[in-house]
């Protein structure tokens, strides 16, 4: 973060686009915006081990709770703090999913306490 600052270096994790295509591929009978929630919940579960709760689902808005593994693991450990502050480790996180929203049509507020994420997605009626 150093070298080139911060915004640099946070810009690395973004991967909107292609998680948004990774949706769209795997969940192709509905539409892009609601493959994107159905998608986060898969892949958060399935795949990385988070508890996820899809709390409501619709077509401009969508709520989902989720506990991610990295924010437990960040927690639980030693030696990440040593290697990244919570304040960037947390700035990390934000980025790559407000990223993830946007390239697949949502503004997202998330809420965070502790290792729980209240994740809102809106977006406009078409």
């Amino acid at each position: 973060m150093h070298e080139k600052g911060r915004q640099e270096a946070l810009n690395w994790f973004r991967d909107g686009y292609g998680y948004a295509m990774s949706a769209r591929t795997w969940v192709p009978l509905v539409s892009a915006e609601r493959a994107f929630i159905l998608y986060l919940c898969w892949e958060q579960m399935r795949l990385h081990g988070s508890t996820v709760t899809l709390q409501h689902l619709e077509d401009t808005r969508a709520t989902v709770v989720l506990e991610p593994i990295f924010l437990r693991l960040y927690a639980e450990t030693g030696h990440l703090r040593q290697q990244v502050s919570e304040e960037d480790f947390r700035a990390i996180f934000n980025t790559r999913w407000q990223d993830r929203a946007e390239a697949a049509g949502w503004k997202l507020e998330m809420r965070c306490e502790e290792v729980r994420c209240t994740m809102s997605f809106t977006r406009p009626r078409d």
